[in-house]
């Protein structure tokens, strides 16, 4: 998206260029409602694991404009050219939007009745915004986060999220349950959980309903973000990790708030924020990503930075700081899942993340994990567009449309997505295009933990509380000055 500087124009409008699409591609693992539990399987998550990057069999030939996940979620949401959507992997709260809550690996249509231009996933919750404006969520809502006006749990079909007269929107963000809505005129909206403040309204939310059991207000519909349009801030740009939120704004400053842990929100010390705060001293080159723990974010330069930590071991960084492995490189996509990131950088798609892992590096089974940067050989020299990554899976979207393209595609590998056991009513199966058109430090804060089996999820504790109550539903530093890159190699 870009900002109209014109004097009298204040909207956030959509970028005028055509659209890239082309065919995803998809590694990691299948095994949708076993991975993220405590008692994994291990055998059985590996022999069923993509441990390279895999054509997805009903989706050859469909071109795809924009995949969609969170370090949370073990499901996927694609808008294929036509702004059709289509979901697959896990749906124990109905965030496929199918109607049921059947898991599957089917890439199924999602019925919305008009086009779809963004979408993203969280824990067990999906929103999708249409070309009209209007944002249709579903899943999990015990928080809100559908932002539907209530608390009903779960919504199996696609529903309309509230808006405010006049009010359309053109982006949306989640979180593990909460959700972030962007709309046309560069106000930020946000409604679920609160309770590290990630909504950016001032409060985590909490009261006690007796003295040993806490609860929260839940916030049930878009919220506008009030300090935001106090100080005349246009937001552009927003993704949020697990538990926080970070916004890019029209003149390139980069603000953050909720859980602080690891210094991811990069404020220079770990410290939850309730409203957002802009990083010091720090203008954005225009890339922004949050994963569980960490936040990516490129400089003026280009540079990319992290904040935060992607891995168990060593010291979290405070305020970004250069990834070294990519430093020359030209992002153009990014996204960091549990603990792996996957990046679309130059002709090169380049992965790394800490074991244990599930094939979402696409390295193949040796190595399996790698906690510096690599690319992935497979499609080495290839252009991808956009990436995304899943608790344990990674997409990306290639290019399809010139020979050497074609080339590579015919190399790799295919998954054909094992038949449903049993077969819902549900939406149609993607149709194949005819033919795609060519396009001219010291542990401050306890980590967040993976997911619990079913419905019981984690919970973030401090060193310095006590352990958070069960969930009850409610009846600095200044980060130095980037110099100018020299160019650096991922290694191989």
């Amino acid at each position: 998206m870009e900002v109209s500087t014109s004097a009298g124009d204040e909207k956030v409008q959509e970028d005028k260029k055509p659209q890239e699409d082309g065919e995803v591609l998809f590694f990691g693992s299948p095994n949708w409602d076993e991975i993220g539990k405590k008692n994994l399987n291990a055998a059985a998550i590996e022999s069923t694991g993509l441990w390279t990057p895999h054509r997805i069999a009903p989706l050859m030939g469909v071109p795809i404009r924009l995949v969609a996940s969170g370090p949370a979620a073990s499901h996927a949401v694609l808008i294929g050219a036509n702004g059709d959507v289509f979901t697959f992997g896990r749906n124990t709260f109905g965030q496929l939007g199918l109607g049921h809550q059947q898991s599957t690996s089917q890439p199924t249509q999602v019925k919305l009745g008009e086009p779809a231009v963004h979408a993203s996933a969280g824990r067990h919750h999906t929103l999708v915004v249409t070309a009209s404006g209007a944002v249709f969520s579903f899943g999990a809502n015990k928080s809100g986060q559908l932002g539907h006006g209530h608390v009903r749990d779960p919504i199996l079909s696609p529903a309309k999220a509230k808006a405010a007269a006049g009010v359309k929107y053109v982006k949306v963000a989640c979180g593990a349950e909460f959700s972030m809505l962007l709309d046309s005129a560069g106000a930020l909206h946000s409604s679920g959980l609160p309770e590290y403040g990630q909504l950016g309204h001032g409060t985590d939310g909490k009261y006690f309903i007796t003295a040993s059991k806490l609860a929260f207000n839940f916030v049930t519909e878009p919220t506008r973000i009030a300090k935001f349009a106090k100080d005349g801030v246009k937001v552009v740009d927003v993704t949020c990790g697990n538990n926080h939120t970070v916004a890019l704004t029209d003149k390139n400053a980069v603000y953050s708030w909720g859980f602080g842990g690891y210094g991811r929100l990069g404020h220079g010390e770990p410290k939850d924020e309730f409203l957002p705060k802009q990083l010091a001293d720090f203008e954005c080159g225009g890339v922004i990503a949050a994963g569980s723990a960490c936040t990516f974010v490129t400089n003026q330069y280009n540079q990319l930075c992290m904040t935060g930590r992607t891995k168990s071991t060593g010291e979290a960084n405070m305020y970004p700081k250069l990834e070294s492995g990519l430093s020359g490189w030209k992002v153009r996509s990014i996204s960091s899942g549990n603990s792996s990131t996957i990046v679309a950088a130059d002709a090169s798609l380049i992965t790394w993340g800490p074991s244990p892992t599930y094939g979402e590096l696409g390295y193949g089974l040796v190595p399996k994990s790698s906690t510096v940067t690599k690319k992935v050989d497979s499609v080495e020299g290839r252009h991808f567009i956009q990436v995304a990554a899943g608790f344990a899976q990674s997409y990306a979207i290639m290019r399809a449309s010139e020979e050497a393209d074609k080339a590579t595609l015919a190399k790799l590998p295919v998954w054909t997505p094992p038949k449903d056991e049993k077969s819902p009513a549900a939406a149609e199966k993607p149709k194949p295009a005819a033919k795609p058109k060519a396009k001219a430090a010291k542990k401050e804060k306890e980590e967040e933990p993976e997911e619990e089996e079913e419905e019981e999820e984690g919970e973030e504790e401090s060193d310095e509380e006590p352990a958070k109550k069960k969930r009850k539903a409610p009846a600095k530093k200044a980060a130095p000055k980037a110099k100018a890159p020299a160019k650096g190699k991922a290694k191989k």
